[in-house]
């Protein structure tokens, strides 16, 4: 028993995986939850990893709520929803290639103070090659979080 605790530890560290155990010791300054994935002796483990579907709100505040881009992986499209409430001259999203090349900018609309629901971004990914790409939000000008995207065609 103790040599597959010993194996899933070294095989989470190596992946980048932050492990909690739920015998009533303290996390590894965990990023993000993820719901419970083993239970091993009567110790729970769960897995905590910086990632953006376990995470996905990209950023938040009184201004601008806005979620990741989601499916990540893509094939065909993605979306981001939304929600921009003002108080912010101009917010765009603006995907990169690896090689830091913009191959494409989105402007959030502002919606009215009194719409509580979240607007929908589409973004097509089916006229990009596969790889890996970066967007990042910018509010005002100001880049304020950068994630990665991953486009994967079926071929």
């Amino acid at each position: 028993m103790k040599k597959i605790i010993l194996f899933v530890l070294t095989a989470t560290q190596l992946a980048g995986v932050t492990l909690a155990l739920g015998t009533g010791t303290s996390p590894h300054k965990a990023k993000a939850e993820v719901p419970v994935i083993a239970a091993i002796s009567s110790r729970t483990i769960t897995v905590s990893q910086d990632d953006p579907r376990s995470n996905e709100q990209l950023f938040a505040n009184e201004q601008i709520s806005v979620s990741s881009i989601y499916p990540n992986p893509a094939s065909s499209s993605a979306s981001v929803k939304y929600r921009f409430l003002g108080g912010l001259r101009e917010a765009k999203i603006v995907l990169c290639n690896v090689l830091g090349n913009v191959v494409g900018e989105y402007r959030l609309n502002k919606e009215s103070k009194e719409s509580k629901d979240l607007t929908e971004l589409q973004i097509t990914t089916s006229t990009l090659s596969s790889g890996v790409y970066f967007y990042t939000l910018s509010l005002d000008g100001r880049n304020v979080v950068t994630r990665k995207l991953i486009i994967r065609h079926p071929s």
